[in-house]
């Protein structure tokens, strides 16, 4: 009898936050809909986990107290979606900084915004911008830490960014960039200028002469395509 008594109450935490999780992901999509459309956006989890967020839900029991919480964390999303983007972003750009320094390189802020430095997403095999890889979606199957008696909302998360995710999933290669680099100069652009809002504007279709042959023809492609092709 106690296992089943204990598989119920797992059975309905894990309904409950499922539930939470939801209205949280309600008010914060609501709050996404004021911003530029061109805006990136944590996902629920992240906004789960800032401090000022999960300590307010942590202690909640019921449905009525889960409104009142949610209604007073509302003014706070701002700075909430500020914060869970910033530290996203920070875990990113230590794993730039940690290349460059294996290789003795110096490390400038200034490298994030160029359209040569790009990450790898091991799962799907896709290059990605920085701000790409913040919200990409290879990231949202991993799961928090969570404590022993939270153990029974695991499957209930559905996206989910963590530092580990990043470094197990997310690479970044300083070869990777100078061989990009190269590719963008010779297309006549400096690399090292040359920045990712640049590269979307121009937006260069580049053919690989490699991959083109007289039975299926050229081969052409948008430039983040490129760093993918041997």
């Amino acid at each position: 009898m106690e296992g089943v008594k204990a598989a119920r109450i797992a059975r309905e935490k894990k309904q409950f936050f499922k539930e939470m999780l939801q209205r949280l992901r309600e008010i914060s999509r609501e709050y996404s809909k004021t911003l530029p459309a061109n805006h990136i956006f944590p996902n629920t989890a992240d906004i789960y986990f800032h401090p000022t967020v999960n300590t307010a839900l942590s202690a909640v029991e019921s449905y009525e107290a889960l409104e009142e919480v949610l209604t007073r964390i509302q003014p706070s999303l701002p700075e909430i979606v500020d914060d869970c983007l910033k530290l996203s972003k920070q875990h990113l750009t230590n794993l730039v900084i940690d290349d460059y320094t294996q290789h003795n390189k110096s490390f400038d802020l200034s490298v994030l915004t160029l359209a040569s430095t790009l990450f790898l997403c091991r799962d799907c095999q896709c290059d990605l911008t920085l701000d790409q890889t913040v919200v990409h979606e290879c990231r949202r199957s991993y799961y928090y830490n969570l404590s022993d008696d939270m153990q029974a909302v695991h499957s209930a998360i559905r996206e989910v960014t963590t530092a580990h995710k990043i470094q197990s999933t997310i690479s970044f290669s300083l070869a990777q960039l100078e061989a990009f680099a190269t590719v963008l100069h010779s297309c006549g652009i400096d690399p090292n200028t040359t920045t990712v809002a640049d590269m979307n504007e121009v937006d260069p279709v580049i053919e690989c002469l490699g991959c083109s042959n007289i039975e299926q023809g050229r081969v052409t492609m948008r430039w983040l395509s490129v760093v993918g092709v041997d």
